[in-house]
């Protein structure tokens, strides 16, 4: 096993996609892993159930558990659209037309609305949310730059 790693050296591991037998160990042994720190609530449905009964019947704060995932999962999913279309101009050489500067556009329109949706499942509104991030950047004790 290579030093610093408990799985194995990533070189030398011969990964079988098609399921035959001959798994290499430090594969299974992070499998096994991933699979005993993972929460009951994402392992088993009637967990994740109960846990959104809980919060929705709980604090009225965590009310609609639903629309905070629906808007995290949108984020990620809308943010990967709206990177393609960076990627398209900036490592593919596509013309910067009008159209593409509007799909851009309209990429990050559909970031926003998954945003609304985490701020109505948590009450907040987008200037508080805001404010925050600007109070955490200037408190930077570091004095760095956030880009």
């Amino acid at each position: 096993m290579a030093k610093g790693s408990e799985f194995g050296n990533p070189k030398e591991i011969k990964l079988n996609i098609y399921g035959g037998t001959d798994e290499a160990p430090g594969i299974r042994k992070h499998r096994d892993f991933v699979d005993s720190v993972t929460s009951k609530a994402t392992k088993e449905c009637d967990a994740f159930i109960e846990r959104l009964d809980e919060l929705q019947d709980g604090d009225s704060k965590w009310g609609q558990p639903q629309r905070l995932l629906a808007g995290a999962i949108g984020i990620c999913s809308e943010g990967g659209e709206l990177l393609n279309v960076v990627k398209k101009i900036l490592f593919q050489n596509q013309d910067t037309s009008v159209e593409l500067r509007m799909k851009l556009k309209t990429e990050l329109g559909d970031v926003m609305w998954n945003v609304q949706q985490i701020l109505l499942a948590m009450n907040w509104e987008l200037h508080e949310v805001l404010a925050e991030n600007a109070k955490g950047i200037s408190n930077d004790k570091n004095g760095e730059k956030h880009e």
